[in-house]
């Protein structure tokens, strides 16, 4: 059995192909019920945030799973495997603990996912798919990634992709503090957005999320307005920018809605910055000459300088992952091999009860010990080196050179003598 990370990230796949590879909350729950029943996992956690959807396991192929996210999503093996990565082991583990500590993320550094990771691995506990194993993975890899923004610069001024957005609207407006924001959606992308904006001085930002409560949780948190989903329309013909990142799974705004919209306005220009995956602002909007739409994969091009401020960051942060990588890995191997002597262990002990038992009983019945304990010698001797005697003739047979010598090592067999 191998670990695995199998998946898709903003590396491999344009937007379009992340919203169609994505699983919501509720796919998630019934993913871990099929997966684990048509390939037999015990232990399994699916990450899908606006970036990548990851699936993480152990198992002996990854093919399996990719032919199910293959047909659950409506593609062909073949065009999956254009987009996707299969990282095994060592890489797996070192890919993770990547992950989790934000120098893998789209902006470098960013906090963010290892809070995802996290909902992600406790979603995977309350469904049962974590055992021994990935339980150990995934407390060293969190306890890896503290280390990191602990003793590395990666953690030092984090940023995000909230914050990458507010870089772009300082660069197309000359100030913040006067424009009418709307921030559609009220999670944890919407906090950190509203945490940035005030930062650098915005004053007017009005909330409006689909349940109500949680808009007017996040405006009270820092002095702005909530309003009702159904104002949505009302909001956006007042503000000057739309930043927008919420769960649906349709596009909020349309462009029908926003045409009806733009004449309300005046035609003023609209800057609209979308987060979300799959994306809430139907892409055609951008069609309209007053409207900047931006996407998250726009936002590459703004947060490539900081990916250079955090080279050498990066390069210390590897020399963890590396070493805590081989911790894990030196346990997961003594791991696996304690499970394959436990079992092998188990099959000979049956065969000695089994025939312990026999012998037994030929005694009781008033047969010789002496032939008794003969047979019983013999009888062990067949039954133990039956199955390794077949595997070394069928080696020999098909000229399975790496079958013969490990046997040979295995059971110290010089050949030569």
């Amino acid at each position: 059995m191998s670990l695995l990370a199998v998946g898709i990230n903003h590396k491999t796949a344009p937007i379009h192909i992340r919203e169609r590879l994505s699983f919501s909350s509720s796919e998630m729950v019934e993913a871990y019920s099929t997966v684990r029943e048509q390939m037999g996992l015990s232990e399994m956690v699916m990450l899908s945030t606006c970036n990548r959807t990851e699936i993480y396991l152990c198992h002996a192929q990854p093919e399996p799973l990719l032919k199910w996210w293959a047909s659950e999503k409506g593609l062909t093996l073949d065009e999956l495997e254009n987009y996707a990565y299969i990282h095994e082991d060592r890489a797996a583990i070192e890919h993770l603990m990547k992950v989790a500590s934000g120098i893998d993320s789209l902006v470098m550094g960013e906090p963010q996912v290892f809070g995802q990771l996290k909902k992600a691995y406790q979603q995977s506990q309350e469904l049962g798919g974590v055992g021994k194993v990935l339980s150990k993975w995934f407390e060293q890899t969190f306890s890896t990634a503290k280390q990191i923004r602990t003793d590395t610069e990666v953690g030092k001024d984090p940023v995000s992709v909230a914050y990458a957005a507010i870089c772009l609207a300082r660069q197309i407006f000359a100030s913040i503090d006067k424009l009418k924001i709307c921030i559609v959606g009220a999670g944890d992308t919407s906090q950190l957005v509203v945490e940035h904006l005030k930062g650098i001085g915005a004053q007017n930002i009005v909330v409006v999320n689909r349940t109500y409560e949680r808009a007017v949780s996040l405006a009270e948190s820092f002095g702005g307005r909530a309003t009702p989903w159904d104002l949505l329309d009302s909001v956006i013909v007042e503000s000057d920018m739309v930043i927008s990142s919420t769960l649906a799974t349709e596009p909020v705004v349309k462009y029908n809605m926003l045409k009806s919209l733009l004449s309300k306005r005046r035609h003023k220009p609209l800057l609209i910055i979308d987060l979300a995956v799959p994306r809430d602002i139907e892409p055609r909007v951008s069609d309209f000459e007053e409207v900047f739409l931006y996407t998250l994969d726009d936002l590459e091009g703004i947060i490539s300088e900081n990916k250079e401020k955090r080279h050498q960051a990066v390069t210390e942060a590897e020399k963890i992952i590396h070493h805590e990588a081989s911790k894990y890995l030196a346990w997961y191997r003594n791991h696996a091999a304690l499970s394959v002597v436990v079992k092998y262990r188990s099959q000979v002990e049956k065969i000695r009860e089994d025939s312990l038992s026999e012998a037994l009983r030929a005694i009781d019945n008033g047969q010789d010990e002496k032939s008794v304990l003969k047979w019983l010698a013999h009888d062990l001797t067949n039954k133990w080196m039956h199955k390794p005697t077949i595997q070394l003739k069928d080696a020999i047979m098909n000229e399975d050179t790496d079958t013969v010598d490990a046997i040979c090592q295995l059971f110290e067999i010089n050949i030569e003598e």
